[in-house]
């Protein structure tokens, strides 16, 4: 008798906790999924449009450049038509320990390179194949160069779209550039073309420079 009771008192604690978990699982059941919207992904604020070929810029930048290093500010700018446009924007940073000294070998005033821009003020930027700083403006004015910049991404936009003041047959020239070492000397090979019609101008000069792809061995102090 007594094992039937203890029998019993067990069944009946087990049905009371299955009507329990069914009455869990019923209500829990009945909750509808919430489905949560995606979040549109902002890679680049720039809106700078294409302008039909290659621009190339010439940033003055340093260590302590509040301007530069700011949320969508100089860097940020070029940056994001760099994004955008890979394949049509090309530009070098010459970055100095101070904004109130940018002619310095460390940020390339170096021979036989002839230093053509400020000895002092950053960020100031230069578009076009030129060695001046003619045409200067502020930030959204699309001049050829432009001082300081703003923090809305876009301070250098309107000069890339408008073509970045360089000729618009600067597509029909192309060149490749090869270095090798031999002994304590480096060779450099350089092939160049044009694909326009007519004759190729003939005053033209070679820039180049040996630089960091990705400038790792500087960074802001201003933030």
């Amino acid at each position: 008798m007594e094992k039937y009771l203890r029998f019993a008192a067990i069944s009946i604690v087990l049905l009371f906790v299955g009507s329990l978990m069914a009455g869990f699982t019923a209500e829990y059941n009945t909750i509808a999924p919430v489905l949560l919207e995606d979040e549109p992904v902002v890679h680049s604020a720039s809106q700078a449009t294409s302008p039909g070929h290659v621009v190339f810029g010439q940033y003055i930048s340093s260590d302590n450049c509040g301007h530069c290093s700011k949320p969508g500010g100089g860097s940020d700018a070029h940056h994001a038509i760099k994004q955008n446009h890979p394949d049509e924007y090309v530009y070098v940073t010459y970055m100095s320990a101070s904004y109130g000294d940018t002619d310095t070998a460390r940020a390339g005033k170096t021979g036989p390179y002839n230093w053509a821009w400020s000895t002092g003020g950053a960020p100031k930027a230069h578009f076009g194949d030129r060695t001046d700083a003619r045409g200067n403006g502020g930030p959204g004015t699309g001049g050829c160069s432009i001082s300081g910049a703003d923090a809305s991404y876009t301070s250098y936009d309107a000069t890339f779209s408008s073509g970045g003041c360089m000729a618009s047959t600067v597509s029909d020239y192309g060149m490749t550039a090869a270095i090798s070492q031999s002994g304590s000397t480096y060779d450099i090979d350089i092939t160049y073309r044009y694909t326009g019609s007519g004759s190729a101008a003939g005053n033209m000069k070679l820039y180049a420079a040996l630089v960091d792809k990705d400038c790792t061995g500087y960074s802001y102090s201003s933030g």
